[in-house]
C-alpha cells in the first residue's frame, strides 16, 4: 500500500486550482529553514566542545537564519542543557544529546523517570514520533469521537486518551479481545504496535542512564497522578500551549509568537478530532497541543492533539523567561502569556526560579550518580522542597486576565 511512483509501481497524478498552483514555490524549503534547530545545535555541541554552533551552521549550504539560530540556543539554555555565555554541555545536555528525541521532549522522558511517572511519560513520546493511534472514518465520525472521549475519561486531555488507548489495547491482547478493541475504539493496531516498539526503545534508554521504570500507567486512574502527567507534559510540548480568548461558546486561542517566522499572536482554533472541540466547560483557559496544522479550506489554523492543563503547570515546567507586572497583579511568561497571581509578584517570580532550579538540580544529580545506591536518600530533600515550594506556587495561581496582553 502507498503512493504510486513512491512505494509502488506506477505514475502519480495531483490536480489543484490553477491560483493554488500559482502560489506554489518551485521547491520546498529547507528543513534547516523550516525545522526546529535544537537537536541539531546540542549534537554539534556534543561532537565540537569548543566550536561555535552560530558559525558552523552559517556555512552550511542553506543556512538558516539569525533569528532561528539564536531561538534555538536561547532554548537550549532555558532547557538547561547548555551553559549560558560559554554555551558549554551541561550533565543534562550531554544526555540528551544521545537521546533520539528532540530535547524537550527527552526532558521530559527524565522528569517523568525523575518523578515515577515514566511509563506514561514513556507512551506520550513514542506517540510523538509516530502519529495519533485513533482513526477517524469519514461515515462514522461521530462514533469515532465518542470513543476517543470515553478513553480519555472526562480528563479533558487528548494525550491521556492516548495513553488509556495504549494500555487498554495491551490488555486486551493479552486477554485475546484485540481485535474487538480496536473496532469498537477505532484505533490502528498498525500505529499502536510502533508505539510499543519506539516506547520499548525509550525504556532502554532510560534503564542504560540508571532511571527505572516508575509508576506504571495503571496509576494514572487517580487524578493527582493524572495531573503530574500532565505537568511533565508541559515540559515535552513547549513553547506549544495556547490560552482562551473570547466567549466560552467559541472554542478561539492565542498561542505564542514566533520571532523567527515573523508572526505576531496567532489565533488557532481546536481541532474537530480534539476531546476539547465542543468542551464549554474548560477547569482553566490553557491548554498544550502537539501540533498546529492548516486547513486547505479554510485557511484556518488547528490545533491537533491537545490538553487542559492548570497554570501553575505551564509556570512549573515552562519557560524561565519571566516578567512581573506588580500594577496589574501578574506574570507574563515569554512575552506574551500573562497569569493572574495572588501575593507579592517579585517575590512570586522568586518562587518558580527557585522550583526551576530545584528540578535542574535534582535532574542533574540523578545523571551524575546514576547507578548510585544512597542516591534515593539524597534526593528526600531536594523532593521535599520541590513539593513545598509547589504546593505554595499552586496557592498563588490564579485564573489570567483575558483582558491583559503584554508584548
Amino acid at each position: 500500500q502507498g503512493r504510486a511512483g513512491r512505494t509502488g509501481p506506477g505514475c502519480c497524478f495531483h490536480l489543484f486550482p490553477r491560483a493554488r498552483f500559482n502560489s506554489m514555490p518551485l521547491f520546498p524549503l529547507p528543513e534547516m529553514q523550516r525545522l526546529p534547530l535544537t537537536q541539531l545545535c546540542l549534537q554539534f555541541r556534543a561532537l565540537r566542545p569548543e566550536g561555535d554552533i552560530a558559525s558552523f551552521l552559517a556555512s552550511s549550504i542553506s543556512p538558516p537564519s539569525t533569528a532561528q539560530v539564536q531561538e534555538a540556543l536561547s532554548r537550549l539554555e532555558a532547557l538547561g542543557c547548555l551553559h549560558e555565555g560559554t554555551q558549554s554541555l551541561t550533565p543534562l545536555g550531554r544526555t540528551l544529546a544521545v537521546f533520539p528525541c528532540e530535547p524537550a521532549m527527552g526532558k521530559m522522558l527524565l522528569l517523568g523517570g525523575m518523578l515515577g511517572c515514566l511509563d506514561p511519560v514513556l507512551i506520550l513520546a513514542a506517540v510523538s514520533a509516530v502519529r495519533d493511534p485513533f482513526i477517524v472514518p469519514v461515515e462514522k465520525r461521530k462514533a469515532a469521537t465518542f470513543a476517543r472521549m470515553a478513553l480519555s475519561k472526562l480528563s479533558r486531555s487528548d494525550h491521556l486518551a492516548c495513553i488509556s488507548a495504549y494500555t487498554q489495547w495491551r490488555q486486551a491482547a493479552e486477554e485475546g479481545r484485540e481485535e474487538s478493541f480496536l473496532r469498537d475504539n477505532f484505533l490502528d493496531s498498525r500505529a499502536l504496535e510502533q508505539i510499543r516498539i519506539i516506547k520499548d526503545h525509550f525504556k532502554e534508554l532510560m534503564d542504560q542512564i540508571g532511571f527505572s521504570a516508575g509508576a506504571s500507567s495503571s496509576l494514572l486512574e487517580s487524578k493527582q497522578d493524572k495531573s503530574l502527567v500532565l505537568a511533565v507534559l508541559c515540559a515535552g510540548l513547549h513553547p506549544g500551549y495556547a490560552h482562551h480568548i473570547g466567549s466560552a461558546k467559541h472554542s478561539v486561542f492565542r498561542t505564542a509568537p514566533c520571532p523567527a517566522a515573523g508572526q505576531s499572536h496567532g489565533v488557532v482554533h481546536i481541532h474537530p478530532s480534539s476531546v476539547n472541540y465542543k468542551d464549554r466547560e474548560k477547569p482553566y483557559p490553557w491548554l498544550v497541543f502537539q501540533e498546529q496544522v492548516v486547513s486547505a479550506h479554510e485557511r484556518k489554523v488547528y490545533l491537533q492533539a491537545t490538553s487542559c492543563v492548570p497554570p501553575w503547570a505551564l509556570l512549573l515546567f515552562g519557560s524561565p523567561k519571566l516578567k512581573g507586572h506588580p500594577e496589574v497583579g501578574a506574570i507574563s511568561m515569554d512575552g506574551w502569556a500573562v497569569f493572574r497571581v495572588w501575593g507579592d509578584v517579585d517575590s512570586v517570580i522568586l518562587l518558580i526560579q527557585q522550583v526551576h532550579e530545584e528540578v535542574n538540580a535534582m535532574l542533574n544529580l540523578c545523571l551524575s550518580n546514576h547507578g548510585n545506591n544512597d542516591l534515593r536518600q539524597r534526593l528526600d530533600p531536594n523532593f521535599k522542597r520541590l513539593v513545598q515550594l509547589t504546593e505554595v506556587l499552586m496557592s498563588l495561581c490564579g485564573p489570567p486576565k483575558p483582558s491583559i496582553v503584554i508584548v
